[in-house]
């Protein structure tokens, strides 16, 4: 209801609650070394955190649609950034994208790195990023000890680190989307 012209009552308010959280992912972003709009309290980064951070650009890029101010815009294009490499492992976490890329995502259906004659992950799936939990065995045995962005794995084993899914990609898909409608 935020960027399409309709009827239905309070859409004045839901609009602004859009730019008011937009503003608040652009102070995380300024903050950031690595120019994300995503600061894990204690540094401490959540199962999927490169979700985290491509949703919270959608709601930047929502508000540039709302409001066509540059500043909106060009946050959510810095947010992209870090999944394709800005970030402390400086790597991409997107299959195909970059010199350094991840390209051993944990899945049933793209199992190349266990089984030769299985296909590897198609180019553009996103992985989950830095995890501080590390629930999986095999994080766990190569990342313990790790801090924030360097809690990342690329390997078929690691399904904490290094899972794929539709509803991380489809964020991905819309910010790659948005990216493109730009000059």
């Amino acid at each position: 209801t935020a960027t399409v012209p309709s009827g239905l009552p309070g859409r004045d308010k839901v609009r602004q609650s859009v730019i008011k959280g937009a503003d608040r992912y652009l102070t995380t972003l300024k903050a950031q070394p690595y120019g994300m709009p995503y600061a894990p309290a204690d540094n401490l980064y959540d199962w999927g955190s490169n979700h985290q951070i491509l949703h919270n650009a959608v709601v930047i890029a929502t508000a540039y649609d709302i409001s066509g101010a540059a500043k909106y815009r060009d946050g959510a294009v810095q947010s992209m950034d870090y999944v394709f490499g800005r970030n402390a492992l400086n790597m991409s976490y997107v299959t195909g994208y970059g010199e350094v890329a991840a390209h051993n995502q944990h899945s049933r259906w793209y199992a190349r790195q266990l089984d030769p004659s299985l296909p590897a992950p198609p180019d553009g799936t996103l992985a989950g990023g830095p995890n501080s939990s590390i629930q999986d065995p095999f994080a766990q045995g190569k990342l313990q000890g790790c801090v924030g962005q360097f809690c990342y794995i690329d390997d078929i084993q690691s399904w904490s680190t290094n899972e794929h899914t539709i509803n991380w990609n489809s964020a991905l898909t819309r910010m790659a989307s948005f990216v493109a409608d730009q000059e």
